[in-house]
Parts: structure tokens; sequence; C-alpha cells
């Protein structure tokens, strides 16, 4: 070992009695300083996406009838119905709490019996104008 440590003083100095490598040396500030910019560099960005979220955020949606009623008194004439095309439509939600496979099973034989009840129509209309009533 003793043989070998000339061979490899070049790379090394002596510094308070520790031997010490100039070139891992600079490496490691190297290192410190690209992780001090990434650092910046990602509270800048989160900073940014802030901002714009905060900019972005919405206000709450109004009611049908609220509309109306700021469109009535911004021009002067009263709100008598709701026309057809803000008036609530369907109010029926479907249950999140079912398997998609049972809703599925439901719309299926909601379907079915819609059919069935057709066809019996047509097969008691058919039997009508055979029979002659």
């Amino acid at each position: 070992m003793q043989s070998a440590l000339p061979a490899v003083m070049p790379f090394f100095v002596i510094e308070e009695d520790e031997l010490r490598c100039p070139e891992l040396d600079k490496y490691r500030q190297h290192l410190e300083a690209r992780k001090t910019a990434q650092s910046e560099a990602g509270k800048r960005t989160q900073a940014i996406l802030a901002d714009k979220k905060q900019k972005n955020k919405r206000s709450p949606k109004r009611s049908a009838r609220s509309a109306q009623s700021e469109a009535a008194k911004l021009t002067g004439n009263q709100p008598t119905e709701m026309s057809a095309s803000v008036q609530l439509l369907n109010t029926t939600q479907p249950n999140t709490t079912q398997p998609k496979a049972v809703v599925e099973e439901k719309e299926e034989a909601s379907i079915a019996r819609v059919a069935l009840r057709e066809v019996g129509e047509s097969a008691r209309a058919y039997s009508a104008a055979t029979r002659g009533d």
C-alpha cells in the first residue's frame, strides 16, 4: 500500500491532516449548486401555478331563475315564466351506489318491457283488424 501511495498522490492534497480530492470537492459543489437551482426553479413554478389557479377560480354557478331575474333587471322586463330552454328537464340522477352492471340490467329490462308492450299493442291491433272489429 505504501508503494501505491506516491502513484495516486497527484490526485489528492493534504489539508489539515486529511487527504482531499479537489476533483471530488468540485463535483460536490456542482451537485449542491444544481440541487439549489432546481429547488428555486420549483418554488418559482409553484408560485406561478398557484397564481394561475387563483385567477382561473370560477365563481359559484347561478340558478336559472336568478339569471332570469338579473336579465329582467337589466332589460326592465318582469319575468313571467321560465322558458323551455332554461327549465330543468330531468331531475333523476343515476344511483352511483349500484354497480354499473346492475344499472345496465335495469335499463335493458325497461327497454324490454317497452318493446313487449308495443308488440302486445301491435298484436291486439292485428287481431282486431283480422276479425273485423
